[in-house]
């Protein structure tokens, strides 16, 4: 009798801690999902759902515009087990970027006839604007891309062809008057684990693409002297220092390819027509193993879209589980190596989160 007393009061005790633990939001359970791809959750979301990051607790977040809520442009945050809207974000266009760093989230949101482009960071209980503080300004205009270095700066291209850095007090044009930067688009930008942060220029119009520049902290320049002959739509930081560019940019068989900068020269990732993409690359990211996905208007030969992964020796696709019918137009890859992708599904007409599981 004293041990089935003892065993019950044991029970209780677990069931108590397990539901601490889970209401305080330091247990993530995760759903069992098939092998593949599969998706994560209702979203509810329409075609305005865009930008996605991971934090270093495995949490999703994506920016984007959802049917039938009070705060239709917000973020949401799957914590492994549902979604949930993160705050108020007081936005009335586009969540055009997302970025994760430490604890904090930052979401840029677009322009409108009224109201100008910002970022916001979210500290865990409230947005606040990015306001520079002596004179009152804020980011303005179309943010199309945004980064966190590993010193906390964030970083965002303005309009296509400047780059604002925030300092945690002011913002700062850091491409100024130069006219490789005024007179080129720039749509990718990304950064490494220090202070270092790459954006890709693309030139407006007919004329040169003039590929990667890298701003150390103090300058801009040039990577190398690979010349795209077309956009580059994103970029990725690996293993020791690699930078991965892709895009539209095709090599002399007109096949889209992976450019990797090793930190000496530029060389097709997987060597030529290795990856064998059938159309634009839109996104890619990079895990902790080396491996490089990329995703867009990759194709298989059933008409379904697909991540192409680069495992360091070999391509292979990631088109098990469930079948993505539209090109895949944000990737994020989390500890585990479970891969995220947003996409559209033409029956539902509702963009998704989907998720595939290695």
């Amino acid at each position: 009798m004293k041990n089935l007393l003892k065993n019950n009061l044991l029970l209780i005790c677990l069931t108590v801690l397990i539901t601490c633990l889970y209401s305080c939001n330091k247990l993530k359970v995760t759903p069992v999902l098939s092998n593949g791809w599969d998706a994560l959750g209702d979203l509810n979301a329409d075609s305005g759902l865009g930008p996605l990051a991971v934090d270093d607790k495995n949490y999703a977040y994506v920016g984007g515009h959802f049917t039938g809520q009070p705060d239709a442009y917000h973020v949401e945050k799957w914590n492994g087990v549902t979604w949930t809207q993160v705050g108020s974000l007081g936005a009335n266009a586009t969540i055009t970027c997302l970025a994760v760093y430490g604890n904090a989230i930052y979401a840029s949101v677009d322009s409108t006839p009224a109201v100008p482009g910002f970022v916001s960071e979210w500290d865990g209980s409230s947005w606040t604007k990015l306001k520079d503080t002596l004179t009152g300004r804020i980011a303005g205009g179309h943010i199309s891309s945004m980064a966190v270095a590993g010193d906390g700066k964030v970083y965002v291209v303005v309009n296509n062809n400047e780059i604002d850095a925030w300092d945690g007090y002011r913002w700062k044009n850091i491409t100024g008057a130069d006219t490789l930067f005024v007179n080129s688009n720039m749509f990718a930008l990304t950064s490494d684990f220090g202070s270092y942060v790459y954006t890709g220029i693309c030139a407006r119009g007919t004329g040169a693409y003039p590929g990667v520049a890298l701003w150390n902290g103090s300058s801009l320049s040039l990577v190398g002297s690979y010349v795209p002959n077309n956009d580059i739509l994103a970029l990725a930081i690996g293993n020791l220092g690699s930078v991965y560019s892709a895009g539209k940019f095709t090599n002399k068989q007109k096949q889209p390819f992976i450019a990797a900068w090793d930190g000496a020269n530029w060389s097709e990732l997987g060597g030529a027509n290795s990856m064998n993409a059938p159309g634009d690359i839109l996104c890619m990211t990079t895990d902790f193993g080396g491996s490089v996905y990329a995703g867009g208007y990759l194709q298989d030969g059933s008409g379904n879209y697909y991540v192409s992964k680069w495992t360091g020796h070999s391509w292979t696709k990631l088109n098990t589980g469930v079948s993505l019918n539209s090109p895949i137009t944000s990737l994020a890859v989390d500890k585990g190596g479970n891969i995220y992708a947003v996409t559209y599904n033409k029956s539902t007409k509702k963009n998704f989160l989907a998720i595939y599981q290695q």
